[in-house]
């Protein structure tokens, strides 16, 4: 004889339902706005891969194939990201080149403090080291009142001169150069993070996966 659900049962299932439905929606919002995925993908952007002379490069120089990503320190999918990136250009740091850009966003309120202390970390040559240590140690920090403390910490660890950082943290230059990175995303459709171009194509990845980056990376070299 088939048994009916109760009132409290039915119940009981809507709600869990709702909270499943409320669930996937999140993941799906967190994966569309901030996961690294470009609703427009396949678009070629020619201009993004033309390197400024403040831009911050690794991997060969005047290489012919140029990954350019634009980040926010504060952006959890970044930070996911970053092992994957480092990946690439241990693989292929000799054949290609790797530029990043600042984009933070405004619902990160370490964003852009996060990226000053790069670039002035970049003008006593520790900009990558800093960056590691920034993205490593985001799951501490950026839940933070204050994320000063512990970014003061990352530079006194790489020796850092904190005087002159602290100068070059206030300059105009590097708070231009972070701003004109921003507006440069901007130009080019820039709405989420991280946004990756591949000689100024931009690029759409359905996981977090290596193996999808590196056939990227593969068939611009012509592999």
């Amino acid at each position: 004889m088939p048994v009916r659900a109760s009132n409290g049962m039915k119940k009981s299932i809507l709600i869990w339902v709702g909270v499943f439905a409320g669930t996937f929606l999140a993941l799906f919002l967190l994966i569309k706005y901030q996961g690294g995925t470009v609703a427009d993908s396949g678009k070629v952007y020619p201009e993004v891969s033309i390197i400024s002379s403040t831009d911050q490069t690794k991997g060969k120089v005047d290489s012919k194939v140029v990954l350019v990503e634009y980040g926010d320190f504060q952006c959890p999918a970044c930070a996911a990201f970053q092992p994957l990136v480092d990946e690439i250009m241990k693989t292929y740091g000799d054949r290609i080149q790797l530029v990043f850009r600042d984009f933070p966003l405004p619902q990160h309120q370490f964003g852009v403090p996060a990226a000053l202390y790069a670039e002035a970390a970049g003008k006593q040559g520790k900009y990558w080291e800093m960056y590691d240590k920034i993205y490593a140690g985001q799951t501490k920090w950026a839940s933070l009142k204050d994320a000063d403390p512990i970014f003061q910490s990352y530079a006194q660890d790489l020796k850092l001169d904190m005087v002159m950082l602290k100068k070059d943290m206030d300059s105009d230059s590097i708070k231009t150069g972070i701003e004109d990175d921003r507006l440069s995303g901007v130009k080019f459709y820039v709405n989420s993070t991280p946004t990756f171009f591949l000689n100024g194509k931009k690029l759409v990845f359905k996981s977090l996966n290596y193996e999808e980056f590196k056939s990227y990376i593969d068939t611009a070299l012509g592999g």
